[in-house]
């Protein structure tokens, strides 16, 4: 049964019984609704993303057919760049057309009106609010170094090893001129994330996906402290909404992160909970991280692991059960159905 405090509770390290659960990319291309939506709109995926009734298609479709604790508005980390004006490619992988490079370009952004350009965004949480299921909505934004990898890249590529070469590479070679664009974006986050605050949104996540290819050292220079800004602020704003922050193989940044003004970090599997627990304390409740492969494995297996995970963590009122990833588009809908009964029966 679906409690539409649970979730809220967990963040707050309220809960009790069962945890709550949502899933990163719980609308998405497993879902052949999803895949029909698309193709009966054949928008490129932003501009898909910046028609409000579409977008409120796209987040109904898993609530309509699954028991989750929450909702999150379907929209994607790099609207904040299409916002600032700048031409987004999808092969071989996202990126600019034409990738920043110096200083100047940086100073000649213009990120003045950027937020508003994303009402968008706060008008879909608006219509998820007034016609979707009486559960908590969950707005958010991509941190901004993760949004900057993109729009520093100028080798794009799915090879893991030359991921962002080129972005890490501007860190060294010009650090203040990165810093300036990660001090404009974090304004323009800020802006954002009030925004969709003020529409209704319940929750604030801040996918910081690429943190981990930092240095431990540039991670606390380039992410953490533009991080921390944020949070600082609408934790100031709006002390009864809870901030996650999402983020990959962090085992080695915990002891920085634990000082965040935040309510949950969500982890991936390349992080123990328990041991992230102890570094974190009751301060942060933690989100995760069942690893999104075992989505495509039999049935038992989905079970074993789920449960296991469960009674893992029976015991901590600040658990939020999640992927350690968002759902991979080969991924059975069934599976998720699976996962999800698991969770909302035990």
């Amino acid at each position: 049964m679906v409690n539409p405090s649970r979730f809220i509770n967990a963040c707050f390290h309220r809960n009790t019984g069962r945890p709550p659960i949502w899933l990163m990319r719980q609308s998405g291309r497993y879902l052949p609704e999803y895949r029909e939506l698309r193709q009966n709109n054949t928008k490129n995926f932003i501009e898909f993303c910046k028609v409000p009734e579409l977008s409120f298609k796209a987040t109904m479709i898993p609530l309509k057919h699954y028991a989750l604790d929450a909702s999150i508005v379907f929209s994607d980390i790099l609207v904040v760049v299409d916002a600032l004006g700048l031409n987004i490619q999808w092969q071989p992988a996202p990126h600019l057309e034409n990738p920043i490079n110096c200083h100047r370009t940086i100073q000649s952004l213009d990120a003045d009106k950027a937020a508003q350009k994303l009402h968008y965004v706060s008008d879909a949480i608006k219509m998820i609010k007034q016609h979707g299921p009486s559960i908590p909505c969950i707005g958010f934004s991509g941190s901004p170094w993760t949004i900057a990898c993109y729009m520093l890249d100028k080798t794009p590529t799915n090879r893991a090893a030359e991921r962002f070469l080129s972005t890490r590479s501007f860190v060294y070679d010009q650090p203040a001129a990165c810093q300036h664009l990660l001090q404009k974006l974090t304004d323009i986050i800020i802006e954002y994330c009030c925004q969709q605050i003020q529409a209704g949104a319940d929750s604030i996540c801040l996918f910081d996906s690429w943190g981990h290819i930092l240095s431990h050292d540039n991670y606390e220079l380039f992410s953490h402290q533009y991080i921390a800004q944020i949070c600082q602020h609408l934790n100031q704003r709006y002390p009864h909404i809870p901030l996650i922050l999402f983020g990959r193989h962090l085992s080695t940044q915990l002891d920085t992160i634990r000082h965040l003004p935040i309510q949950v970090l969500g982890l991936d599997w390349t992080t123990n909970l328990n041991h992230a627990r102890e570094k974190l304390g009751d301060k942060i409740a933690i989100q995760g991280n069942l690893d999104n492969a075992i989505l495509m494995c039999s049935d038992r297996v989905i079970i074993e692991k789920t449960t296991a995970l469960i009674n893992e963590q029976h015991n901590n009122p600040g658990f939020i059960l999640n992927l350690g990833h968002g759902i991979l588009p080969k991924t059975p809908p069934n599976s998720v159905r699976l996962l999800i009964d698991t969770v909302t029966n035990f």
